[in-house]
């Protein structure tokens, strides 16, 4: 039997299986859940409140050795947190939008609009409510759960919650993980991707905009080297993509930047392309120094 064909009677399997449970939550009851979430400010390196939150909640809903560390990721077990054989099902609790950002959330039809309750309210919500019925309905005897909030997932959090997680649960016992992603609802990976982050550093003389025309900038500079990097092609196949997500720099409007700088995201399901995009990133900087 080939993959595509182990993965869909794999699926058809776990569907039927999940069908006598899917009357104990109504899309209602998930979308409230994930609007309770949404509206604790978690941007990255400030999630202690949402850690808080999930944490009564991982209590409340029957989960054992309920506990938060130091970089506010929440755990919560069913079965024995000593158990040799781990399954780790986790969704990250972190969110891209600054602490002062406006969470109103509305309604259009069937759609729900707000900051981050895509990514990744939705599938915290979806965390906590699984850790509901399964602590209800699941006697674990081959195995434990954990349930994990993790933080520091976004941006230049650069995964540091979930490696911590990996450490404080001994990468050895984990068998099997399962991650929760709000955004990718109907989609089932069953694979990671290498990522890699880079920061690109441009210095010049500077000077008055007036009296120093004509002197090298390095917003100037920067903004030659990036539209280069967008003209930079990568394979579909194996996925590769990239993007510049930030820049920053200069001092004035009136006057030449002596510093710029911009970050750069890296993705691709083939390492090797990771190191092929990078050493390319490389020689068009080089061209420009």
């Amino acid at each position: 039997m080939n993959s595509k064909k182990q993965y869909k009677l794999l699926i058809n399997t776990m569907s039927q299986r999940w069908q006598p449970y899917q009357t104990y939550y109504t899309n209602k009851d998930i979308a409230q859940q994930a609007i309770q979430i949404q509206q604790i400010p978690a941007p990255t390196f400030e999630e202690e409140l949402r850690a808080n939150y999930i944490e009564s909640m991982f209590t409340t809903y029957g989960l054992q050795h309920v506990e938060q560390d130091e970089l506010h990721n929440v755990y919560g077990w069913l079965g024995q947190k000593d158990h040799e054989h781990v399954v780790l099902v986790s969704a990250h609790h972190d969110t891209v939008f600054p602490k002062e950002t406006n969470l109103d959330t509305h309604q259009e039809g069937s759609r729900l609009y707000g900051p981050g309750i895509g990514d990744n309210s939705l599938g915290v919500a979806a965390l906590l409510l699984l850790a509901q019925l399964l602590s209800k309905t699941l006697q674990l005897k081959k195995c434990a759960i954990c349930f994990l909030a993790n933080s520091r997932e976004e941006g230049l959090g650069n995964l540091d919650g979930i490696r911590l997680a990996a450490d404080t649960i001994g990468i050895q016992r984990i068998r099997a993980g399962v991650v929760i992603e709000g955004m990718a609802l109907g989609r089932i990976y069953h694979g990671g991707i290498a990522v890699r982050r880079l920061e690109i550093n441009a210095y010049a003389e500077g000077g008055h905009s007036w009296t120093s025309f004509g002197k090298s900038s390095a917003i100037h500079g920067l903004a030659n080297i990036i539209c280069k990097l967008t003209c930079i092609a990568v394979p579909e196949t194996p996925r590769t993509t990239y993007n510049i997500g930030l820049i920053s720099g200069g001092h004035s409007i009136n006057s030449i930047a002596t510093e710029a700088s911009c970050k750069v995201d890296l993705r691709s399901a083939d390492p090797k392309q990771i190191d092929i995009l990078e050493e390319h990133i490389q020689k068009i900087i080089e061209q420009h120094t």
